[in-house]
């Protein structure tokens, strides 16, 4: 990090990770997305992620046995401990994709988290809610039915409102129609549900 402050506070970070780890490679791992914190994200090939860490090849050769051996613990000593975290259970984690030689190679996607995302997205979700109750009546018992997508962090806040505003204009449309919506929360109770939201 750039900057004195930047400097001590990355310093502090690793320092306190470092302590507190359980896994031997979350500190490597701290380093790594702490890297690439300020961009958000990072993509890289599983076989370069494994030689960044100084993996045998022939250790944990499966990758379930990567996973929980791994990405898993080093995740649990830096979620919400450390000022950048992971989360490698979301879906697009892991893809397969075509190389630069047009090879087909497995790749990870990590979506740095940081308290300030964490926060921001919080409040977005809450808004979320809050126009859910207001514009469709949306009780407890619906909101529940609702909450794989909106605890999800991998479905941003902006695509969530997108698609209820759509949801509000067919609604409106309806009216003008021969068959208007008759149950406005059940008809965007079911829209919001039947949406590919991963897509």
């Amino acid at each position: 990090p750039k900057g004195k402050k930047g400097a001590e506070q990355y310093t502090r970070y690793m320092l306190e990770v470092a302590l507190g780890a359980n896994s031997s490679y979350t500190i490597r791992i701290y380093q790594m997305i702490s890297s690439w914190k300020s961009k958000g994200g990072f993509r890289m090939s599983y076989k370069e992620f494994r030689h960044l860490l100084a993996i045998k090849p022939d250790a944990y050769s499966k990758f379930s046995d990567f996973k929980k051996k791994v990405l898993m613990p080093a995740q649990a000593d830096l979620f919400e401990k450390a000022d950048c975290w992971f989360n490698c259970d979301v879906d697009g984690f892991k893809t397969m994709e075509r190389n630069s030689e047009g090879q087909k190679e497995l790749y990870l996607n990590f979506k740095i988290i940081t308290p300030e995302f964490k926060e921001t997205m919080l409040k977005q979700r809450a808004s979320i809610v809050n126009l859910l109750s207001v514009h469709f009546a949306f009780k407890d018992s619906d909101l529940q039915k609702l909450a794989h997508i909106l605890d999800n962090e991998n479905i941003s806040s902006d695509v969530i409102i997108m698609k209820i505003l759509k949801v509000s204009e067919r609604i409106e449309e309806s009216y003008k129609s021969s068959q208007p919506v008759k149950d406005k929360k059940a008809y965007a109770l079911q829209s919001l549900l039947s949406n590919d939201w991963l897509k």
